[in-house]
């Protein structure tokens, strides 16, 4: 799926944290992708990248009543999300624990070598982009670059996320500690 959550999150901000961490093609994400699209008056199709790319453009070309809609919609989601007790952080930080605890408890090297590979995979790919002259990147060579550097850039986050945590509760964690002091 496209990166679409920096476009909706200044103005959908629950939604985006759905897109954010729940499991693409999960129930979570088509109800957020739907939610979203209604405010343009679009019906989501059966693809869920398709469905991204379509809100993507929408965001790119709405008004302000429409993005003052969007807020509104994101709203009454997180209400509603919070009336069937669905936590997203939770939801996210409970998928990462059953990971790395299936990784202890079956053990093995698949686990740090796939980790080491993408890290070696990210970091390749960044130096060739930066090495290479430019004129290597032209049309269609630079579409499937940019593709390429985002999938790897992504696994490379993930990756980071699942050794060392998420910092998705910093913000949290930080009002908490303000209220405290």
């Amino acid at each position: 799926m496209i990166d679409i959550i920096g476009l909706v999150k200044p103005f959908a901000p629950t939604i985006a944290g759905v897109l954010a961490s729940a499991v693409p093609g999960g129930p979570l994400v088509k109800s957020a992708i739907t939610t979203a699209l209604s405010v343009f008056n679009q019906q989501p199709s059966g693809d869920d990248t398709f469905n991204a790319h379509a809100l993507a453009k929408a965001l790119k070309s709405a008004n302000e009543t429409q993005l003052e809609a969007l807020r509104k919609i994101d709203l009454n989601f997180k209400l509603d999300m919070q009336k069937v007790g669905v936590d997203i952080l939770e939801l996210d930080n409970k998928d990462r624990a059953d990971a790395r605890k299936m990784q202890t408890s079956i053990g093995g090297r698949s686990v740090p070598i796939l980790a080491i590979l993408v890290t070696v995979g990210f970091f390749g790919i960044s130096g060739a982009v930066f090495y290479l002259p430019a004129e290597m990147f032209v049309g269609q060579k630079a579409a499937m670059s940019g593709a390429i550097i985002a999938a790897s850039a992504s696994s490379f986050h993930q990756m980071l996320s699942y050794f060392f945590g998420s910092s998705a509760g910093a913000d949290h964690v930080k009002q908490t500690m303000g209220e405290k002091s």
